[in-house]
């Protein structure tokens, strides 16, 4: 995690300067740069051939990893969401939707990114760890592109700054990839690979079909959200406020309508 967390502060500071599309090409870039080095520097990592034998910090087995598993991602959540909700979290997405405002309001942007990317790397780093573990065994072919393009499906799926459709998108993704092993068994007339391909076809479709008809995510950023449901809430107050006035009677009204009738003093 610490690791992760260095790497990740390095990142940041090498594209400070960078804006849009640009820090997400970096990060690819740097992810590429180490998976090389874990690649060449037997040293280190035992290069192509990986680390074996890794012993798993509880016992148990795979129940006691499951369950090891299941509450480090609620302590995670937990604290994202506790960030999210911190100040910390409202100077992100500040800086997120406008660095320049935020920069004149008085926030640090370098900071506030140096923060969050740390923030995201340690969980990120945690869950390496976990995936260690769990196979006792891990090398640098494990984690090519394909596992980045599942991650960008997570975050384009379940939305941006909602942790909850983060983790909603996350669990569909693995059902569609891993639910196709248990496929098998009933559709008889499908080899194993016809039905891994169909698969990805609905991977794919699913993909397609969110950036069409949902393209905010699964549901919306909380505070979107919130700033809906005060509208609604007004607009019905406001509503029965104009019902309530048309209802009221008239008869003490003047008539300003009608002329004025010159022959009377």
């Amino acid at each position: 995690m610490a690791a992760a967390a260095a790497a990740s502060s390095a990142v940041c500071l090498i594209s400070s300067r960078l804006s849009g599309d640009y820090p997400a090409i970096v990060t690819l870039g740097f992810a590429e740069c180490l998976k090389l080095v874990a690649i060449h520097e037997d040293w280190l990592t035992r290069g192509s051939l990986g680390v074996a034998n890794i012993p798993r910090p509880l016992a148990g087995g795979e129940a006691g990893l499951a369950l090891t598993a299941a509450t480090v991602l609620a302590l995670v959540y937990a604290i994202l969401q506790i960030a999210a909700r911190s100040p910390l979290g409202r100077a992100a997405r500040a800086t997120r939707d406008d660095p320049m405002v935020a920069s004149t309001l008085g926030k640090n942007v370098l900071t506030v990114r140096v923060k969050v990317f740390t923030l995201g790397r340690v969980a990120i780093g945690l869950a390496g760890a976990l995936h260690a573990y769990h196979y006792q065994y891990v090398d640098p072919m494990q984690f090519g592109s394909i596992i980045t393009a599942y991650a960008f499906m997570v975050v384009l799926l379940g939305g941006r700054a909602s942790n909850t459709d983060a983790v909603a998108a996350a669990a569909l993704l693995v059902l569609l990839l891993e639910g196709s092993k248990y496929l098998n068994d009933h559709l008889h007339f499908l080899s194993a690979q016809k039905i891994a391909a169909a698969c990805l076809m609905a991977i794919g479709l699913t993909f397609l079909a969110m950036l069409v008809f949902r393209p905010q995510g699964l549901c919306q950023e909380f505070r979107q959200s919130l700033k809906r449901l005060s509208k609604g809430f007004l607009g019905s107050v406001e509503a029965k406020g104009a019902g309530s006035k048309q209802d009221e009677p008239t008869a003490d009204k003047p008539e300003i309508d009608k002329p004025l009738n010159p022959d009377k003093p």
